[in-house]
């Protein structure tokens, strides 16, 4: 199953290791909504079956940060494991128009959470 989680930022900047403030976002709403699964997948340290890429629209990259003049951001999620995308279907929803904190200066609130459909395949 696939996402996309579309974003507004407070500002045009955002910090050049994003990464790590995106699995912020995602361990912040797991460890409140659902802690038992936050524990199997963070307890120890093991392969996570999810994988994930954030988009920015026309980004000017500079020494430690990215400017972003729309001032929003894509996630793109992607799991293969059905009852891991609801989890995290879930997480993004009840997110939803909070504000959370990446820096300082900026804040991120999620915009929309939304499922991509699986292409179907008609030939080889």
């Amino acid at each position: 199953m696939r996402l996309k989680i579309l974003c507004h930022l407070s500002s045009e900047e955002f910090p050049l290791d994003y990464r790590r403030k995106i699995m912020m976002i995602i361990k912040k709403g797991m460890k409140r909504e659902y802690p038992t699964i936050f524990a199997d997948l963070y307890g120890q340290n093991t392969q996570k079956n999810f994988t994930f890429s954030v988009y920015f629209n026309h980004p000017t990259f500079e020494d430690d940060l990215i400017k972003v003049k729309d001032k929003t951001c894509i996630i793109n999620f992607s799991t293969g494991e059905a009852e891991l995308a609801i989890v995290f279907f879930n997480i993004f929803t009840l997110l939803k128009g909070e504000n959370i904190k990446i820096t300082e200066n900026v804040d991120l609130k999620i915009h929309s959470v939304e499922v991509i459909p699986v292409r179907k395949i008609k030939n080889n």
